[in-house]
């Protein structure tokens, strides 16, 4: 038999190099792969739960919250419930509507929860409404989007669609019982 050539040699090696890189990135793939596409054991039947349970009655969402919740009892006028709800086991949500406008009054013993808020205001300030200091957002000083307050260990915010005045903002936050 003859001998390989030195460039025979080299192409050999080079295929069985190809081929063992090959053979290699084949088994990662199918190793990863196959970790990838396997679900966890712990994720089987695993259901999200909605955090928002809605209620009839402010008496059944009452029954469900573990604080008493005080609600507004000076609306501004033409405003309804439209819903009441529990958020996530710790924040009483009252959904009120006249229209096209939503009121949305939260109230928690939970510091941050009913007051959080997405959204950019290019005016914010601080109004005095009885005993409570009203940090408040919008985008004018005359039209109030969102309003957070603290009295008494608990929480509260408010958030209107179409925005309150200053009075309707102190109305609803002093009818507070």
């Amino acid at each position: 038999m003859k001998e390989p050539t030195g460039l025979e040699v080299y192409f050999r090696s080079e295929k069985l190099l190809i081929v063992a890189v090959v053979l290699l990135l084949s088994s990662a793939l199918l190793a990863f792969g196959s970790q990838v596409a396997e679900p966890s054991p712990n994720s089987s039947g695993v259901q999200v739960v909605n955090p928002v349970i809605q209620y009839d009655t402010l008496e059944s969402l009452q029954g469900a919250a573990d604080f008493l919740v005080q609600t507004p009892q000076a609306l501004p006028t033409g405003y309804e419930v439209e819903e009441y709800a529990l958020v996530a086991q710790t924040i009483a949500q009252v959904t009120y509507s006249c229209g096209e406008d939503k009121l949305v009054y939260r109230t928690s013993t939970e510091q941050e929860a009913p007051g959080e808020v997405s959204g950019e205001f290019p005016w914010e300030s601080s109004l005095t409404c009885g005993a409570s200091t009203v940090s408040v957002l919008g985008d004018q000083e005359d039209v109030i989007l969102h309003a957070s307050w603290q009295r008494d260990g608990m929480w509260y915010s408010l958030t209107s669609s179409e925005g309150l005045t200053a009075e309707s903002l102190t109305a609803l936050v002093t009818s507070i019982l």
